[in-house]
């Protein structure tokens, strides 16, 4: 129908046109045709109206006038075609979400109800602010998922990330892959948050970074290159979940699912997948719905967050509370507690004549949102051609390590710091042409901060993070900071200075990196005790946590 609507609309246009240059009238079209055309479409009360405006036009009306009235018959079908569509959209979003509430009611939620939906027809319940039933229902989804998965030999995990920089996951997916009873594997899906070159080079990267890891890796859409593509850019071809494999239990590591398109949007997971959600960075800036209360948060069977206070401001500020939070802590972390880690040598690039111990070992760690950017955080504009200068004139008592937020790249672009990707690319490259400089753009990092001596920057969750290292951390400030209740406990504890001041930076490495004098050391000591030495609140590690989680929901029933 609504096909037939838009054939009627290009007609009428052209119509109106030829009325209008007053190539024909109103006396060539036969009246009747117009008489069945509105009968069909609109009410007798509309087609009434409609017709006596358009008999006086015909009679009485010049060209203009005459084109007017098919324009305004035009417009009426364009209304009610748009206002129709939008009518069967809510009831396709009705018949969906009736369908579960009716299989819910009746105890129907069975493996063959649920196999081959999707959670949409669970979300729309939450669109329509049905949240208690909401809830109810993804309980029992979840229950029934939980009972089938139960009886297999075999259960798969996979791991959804976007890019090699948020995999904070590694200690768990090792030990998932060492029990015969988990098949575990990566999909990786682009994030459409900045410019066509940015998307598409973080997608390809973060697929070869796991092939290059050697991990079974699912890249979730083929892409056709611009020079292929009609419209001069990027074009995704996304995969049905029916081609691919579908998991039993799907590790989300980033809950901003509205960047996440088609297959890979949380909506469009098959409703027999178990969601969980494994936060990549600390939640500490003062958009709280978007770290606690979006839809993805809501849908997931379960969050294992890193701190209790993660619990508490769930509890606060969240539609669902935290019936699905777990303080697992903080899995990245877990890094921190290992043995094995590579040497400050195999990293740092340590000038002639100077040894790992006797230069400091500096990381700057800038966050992408500067400007008038969202969430307000990063002052790289301010300083980034001093720090660098910096960098360079202190080779004999200074290394550093250039670490961009993953999505700098996007932000100096979009901002217009840079005119393009490839000038951004140009700075880095002065960064790594210094002899006591290097860039890592991506990948782990946990070595990286372990075998430093000092953070500089203004990357949201570095700021936490960076406290397992029980080493000095310079904030780098702007007015637009804010935080949520976790974070203003945190920022108490840390060195301060506004981006405009570069002379605090320079302070900063003379009296507490190069000197030593670390004055905020014994209040870090105490935040870290209070708030994140989970390893000694859980007695184990985040990833024994999750994993045992795990064991204990899914013991096989055949044994």
């Amino acid at each position: 129908m609504e096909e037939d609507y838009r054939g009627f609309v290009q007609i009428l246009q052209k119509i109106a046109d030829r009325l209008r240059e007053g190539k024909i009238s109103l006396r060539d079209i036969r009246e009747e045709d117009i008489q069945v055309l509105v009968q069909n479409i609109f009410n007798k009360d509309i087609c009434e109206m409609y017709f006596e405006v358009y008999k006086f036009i015909a009679r009485y009306g010049d060209a203009g006038q005459q084109g007017s009235v098919i324009s305004l018959l035009k417009e009426l079908i364009q209304y009610y075609d748009e206002k129709t569509g939008k009518l069967l959209e809510q009831r396709s979003a009705y018949t969906k979400y009736q369908d579960i509430i009716t299989a819910y009611s009746e105890n129907e939620l069975t493996d063959e109800f649920i196999s081959g939906k999707t959670w949409e027809s669970v979300a729309l319940l939450k669109d329509e602010k049905k949240v208690k039933l909401f809830s109810r229902v993804c309980d029992a989804v979840n229950e029934r998922n939980i009972e089938r998965i139960k009886k297999q030999s075999k259960i798969k995990i996979a791991f959804l990330t976007k890019d090699s920089a948020e995999w904070s996951v590694d200690v768990l997916y090792q030990k998932l892959l060492h029990d015969e009873r988990y098949e575990v594997y990566v999909i990786v899906a682009p994030f459409f948050v900045g410019t066509d070159t940015t998307i598409k080079d973080t997608y390809e990267l973060a697929v070869k970074y796991f092939v290059n890891k050697e991990y079974p890796v699912v890249g979730i859409c083929d892409i056709l290159g611009e020079r292929l593509s009609e419209k001069g850019e990027p074009e995704y071809f996304f995969k049905s979940w029916d081609d691919m494999p579908k998991p039993d239990v799907l590790f989300l590591l980033n809950p901003h699912y509205k960047a996440f398109l088609n297959s890979s949007s949380i909506i469009n997971f098959p409703l027999q997948t178990l969601m969980v959600y494994i936060p990549y960075g600390f939640s500490l800036y003062g958009n709280i719905h978007d770290q606690y209360n979006q839809l993805s948060h809501a849908l997931c069977w379960k969050i294992f967050w890193e701190t209790e206070m993660d619990i508490k401001i769930s509890r606060k500020y969240a539609d669902l509370g935290d019936r699905n939070g777990e303080v697992s802590g903080y899995l990245k972390m877990d890094g921190f507690y290992g043995k094995e880690y590579r040497s400050a040598e195999e990293i740092w690039k340590i000038p002639e004549g100077e040894t790992a111990g006797s230069v400091k070992k500096i990381i700057y760690a800038p966050h992408w949102s500067i400007r008038r950017a969202c969430t307000g955080f990063g002052n790289f504009d301010k300083m980034y051609d001093k720090i660098l200068q910096y960098a360079k004139e202190h080779a004999d008592t200074t290394t550093w390590i250039f670490r961009p937020h993953p999505m700098l790249r996007y932000g100096v672009v979009g901002q217009g710091l840079f005119a393009s990707e490839a000038e951004f690319d140009d700075y880095m490259k002065k960064w790594d042409e210094l002899p006591n400089a290097r860039v890592m753009e991506r990948g782990e990092y946990i070595d990286i901060f372990r075998t430093s001596d000092a953070l500089i920057g203004d990357s949201i969750s570095f700021l936490g993070e960076y406290q397992y290292t029980h080493k000095p951390l310079l904030f780098i400030t702007r007015e637009e900071n804010t935080f949520d209740d976790f974070g203003e406990e945190l920022i108490k504890i840390l060195y301060q200075a506004r981006g405009e001041d570069f002379e605090s930076v320079v302070k900063f490495i003379n009296e507490v990196v190069v000197r030593e004098k670390d004055t905020m050391y014994e209040a870090r000591e105490k935040f870290f005790e209070k708030y994140l030495d989970y390893k000694t609140r859980n007695g184990k590690l985040a990833s024994d946590y999750i994993k045992e989680y795990l064991d204990r929901t899914f013991e096989n029933v055949k044994k």
